[in-house]
């Protein structure tokens, strides 16, 4: 949770420094992560409780409701940077300043994502916690969330097009496929 906290509001600051909509997004989406994983957590701690008098069969169906919530909560980050690209593309004339603090900050991510979501995806199958799982694979999603920024700067050095809006609408269509597929998972 710390990680993509700090990670959201790094790549926030740094995204509205440079005027670099899709690290918003990228940032907006680790928001959504980080409280994904707290839902997570609790998910895992509350499904876990052995049976009582009040739930004589148990707690286990919370990890239903927590996984559900989870998936909103990724709907909703798609949905944000389907609206933030499409914006972008119409509205938005200024372009953005690709700095190096903007690689650094997308290829930490990347790296950092990658290890994290890995970790929560193992914990996750140990735990037998579904909502830790879709949460690793979210986390690894995002991988290809920041690289979408080191390809837009790529892009841009190399042959002096701005595509970052494009890319948003790109990466909403696979964040909106992950969220719908975790519906999937859910049922």
């Amino acid at each position: 949770m710390a990680i993509n906290t700090i990670f959201s509001a790094l790549k926030i600051i740094v995204g509205n420094i440079f005027k670099i909509s899709v690290l918003i997004a990228d940032g907006t989406n680790d928001l959504s992560d980080a409280l994904s994983a707290i839902l997570g957590i609790i998910s895992a701690a509350v499904a876990s409780k052995k049976a009582d008098k009040n739930h004589p069969m148990g707690y286990g169906r919370f990890e239903y409701i927590s996984s559900l919530a989870v998936v909103m909560i990724v709907i909703y980050a798609g949905l944000k940077t389907l609206y933030d690209g499409i914006t972008g593309i119409v509205f938005t004339h200024e372009q953005p300043n690709y700095g190096i603090p903007v690689v650094l900050v997308s290829i930490i991510s990347v790296v950092v994502n990658l290890f994290y979501g890995l970790y929560l995806q193992r914990t996750g199958r140990r735990l037998r916690s579904e909502a830790l799982v879709m949460n690793g694979t979210d986390s690894i999603g995002d991988c290809l969330v920041s690289a979408a920024v080191i390809v837009a700067v790529l892009v841009k050095y190399f042959f002096n097009i701005y595509i970052e809006n494009y890319l948003c609408i790109v990466i909403a269509i696979m964040i909106l496929h992950t969220g719908f597929s975790m519906i999937e998972e859910c049922m």
